[in-house]
């Protein structure tokens, strides 16, 4: 019985300073002893051997001992022990985790499935204890669904989580109101991942009451707790297509956290930089740009002071908070101050870059890019090209490390170098990015065509100006023909794209008109009536 012992003996030579080794030596003194040991406590034995050979690394043994221990506890479950489904519960997740770890998946879902049919005994028997026990398994099983992307199946065991904590809140309300409210949150979280978004901001809904309600018990011990449910609630509410119900969830989080950070700035800063930063997102969203750059420049303040104390920390996230002021700034018209804050978010993701090429270089790019458009609105037409090369040169790199994803960042990229070339007058060197770009266009519509063909039809419109611009006019209107064609083909995918189609007819008729092709103008003009009176809603 106990062969599968032998060689354990060994690990108090190698390993003597740690207190593991003396607990599986005692254990396994007391098993090999030959003593007759009560199953349940020969079970709960193998479940701390276990866990100590997990400790020093062993898995495969800690595996053997959860296996026996299972073995053990599935006899006494079946004449219906009560002590032995929870001990069975537990060693089935311990011996699941485990299988986990070891990457050997297909037996660890196998486990979890018998713990999940294991716990249905405890909710049998009934016993307040052991729905305690009960409610902390779900718990446990719940965090590695969600680590393991599993989010539908994270729903229903909490929604089985919920149950049971609701039903132990008669006997201690306070304590069973504070799981329930927690479990009420991650089940939140987990909806939203799982794309069901409805759901999420009802459950957040009912986590938030439960979370005033303790407040008004204890407001101090439980004030964060409600912000970071009523912060969750204002991005499922913004995900779901429901902006001023955000706002309004936002606002009100912003108010409590400024409270916590009179009582403790150090702890709860932060918090309040995340809620100020989404608060300001969500107002430009609806048009409020003026208020959101109010908070820009509080939360920008608020990051500046965290990075002067840990810069390493938060100099990713003050970086994000100036580019994001920076294009609000350009929204409400306050450009050249757009182009301060830009400066200021390329020097800092610079900075970035040298730490952590990967993840920054992207970023690098995109503060490049839009800074070097800003400059070309304001006039600044020289350093608009230097920077805007700058771009093209980053997500070229990048294209050659992953070339679908940076395909389209470049792409634009040149677009805009070729519009500040043409600004310099240096026609043909315009034209021919404006080429190499509808070229990588054709390459991404082969890619996925629904997507990219409205990017197609703008670039052949980049184009079709840029060969304006050196006077052949006929080959222009042709390009710009083949704009509409993509254009047209577009907007039968999506009606989203029909207002596209309706300006691209537009412009097309403006050009017929300059050389004089009256009739194919008014084929246009008639064919932009049509897309109007069927699209009421399209002015």
């Amino acid at each position: 019985m106990f062969n599968q012992f032998r060689g354990l003996d060994s690990i108090s030579s190698s390993m003597s300073r740690s207190d593991s080794v003396k607990e599986t030596l005692r254990i396994l003194e007391v098993l090999q002893s030959g003593k007759q040991v009560p199953y349940i406590e020969t079970a709960k034995d193998l479940l701390r051997l276990g866990g100590a050979l997990r400790i020093l690394g062993m898995a495969d043994q800690a595996s053997r001992m959860y296996e026996w221990g299972v073995q053990i506890c599935c006899k006494l479950a079946a004449i219906n022990s009560p002590k032995a489904s929870v001990h069975l519960i537990k060693l089935l997740h311990r011996l699941s985790l485990n299988l986990d770890r070891d990457e050997r998946f297909i037996d660890a879902k196998s486990v979890f499935e018998h713990a999940v049919k294991a716990r249905c005994m405890l909710r049998e028997n009934g016993r307040q204890s052991h729905f305690t026990i009960l409610a902390s398994f779900l718990t446990s099983i719940i965090r590695r669904m969600e680590k393991a992307s599993r989010f539908q199946v994270c729903c229903r065991l909490m929604k089985e989580a919920v149950e049971v904590c609701d039903s132990l809140r008669g006997t201690a309300w306070e304590t069973h109101s504070v799981d329930l409210s927690r479990v009420a949150h991650r089940l939140g979280i987990c909806m939203s991942e799982a794309g069901m978004l409805e759901d999420a901001v009802a459950v957040a809904r009912e986590g938030i009451a439960l979370r005033r309600e303790l407040v008004k018990q204890d407001h101090q011990s439980y004030l964060s707790d409600l912000c970071e449910s009523l912060h969750n609630l204002a991005r499922y509410l913004y995900a779901a297509g429901r902006p001023e119900e955000a706002i309004k969830a936002g606002e009100e989080t912003v108010k409590m956290y400024r409270e916590l950070v009179e009582r403790d700035r150090e702890t709860y800063l932060s918090d309040l930089c995340f809620s100020l930063t989404n608060l300001a997102k969500d107002l430009d969203e609806v048009g409020k740009t003026e208020e959101a750059v109010k908070l820009g420049e509080e939360v920008v303040v608020m990051w500046r002071e965290l990075a002067e104390k840990d810069r390493r920390s938060y100099l990713p996230i003050l970086s994000l908070s100036v580019s994001n002021h920076a294009v609000y700034l350009d929204v409400i018209g306050r450009t050249v101050e757009s182009v301060e804050a830009g400066k200021e978010a390329v020097m800092m993701r610079r900075e970035l870059v040298e730490k952590d090429r990967d993840t920054y270089l992207p970023k690098l790019g995109h503060s490049l890019r839009n800074l070097g458009w800003r400059l070309h609105i304001i006039g600044r037409i020289e350093e608009s090209v230097t920077v805007g090369e700058e771009a093209v040169e980053v997500f070229r790199e990048l294209v050659k490390e992953d070339y679908w994803n940076n395909l389209p960042q470049l792409s634009a990229s040149l677009d805009n170098l070729a519009l500040f070339l043409n600004t310099m007058e240096r026609f043909e060197e315009a034209l021919k990015i404006g080429e190499e770009t509808v070229e990588m266009a054709h390459d991404l519509v082969r890619y996925d065509r629904k997507i990219y063909l409205p990017h197609l039809s703008a670039l052949l419109h980049s184009l079709s100006f840029h060969m304006k611009r050196i006077g052949n006019w006929e080959k222009s209107i042709k390009i710009r023909e083949d704009a509409v064609k993509a254009s047209r083909e577009a907007a039968e995918m999506g009606s989203k794209n029909i207002s596209n189609l309706i300006r691209d007819l537009e412009n097309f008729t403006k050009y017929l008109r300059m050389v004089e092709h009256e009739n194919d103008a008014c084929e246009a003009e008639e064919e932009i009536f049509q897309l109007r009176q069927c699209n009421t809603d399209i002015k």
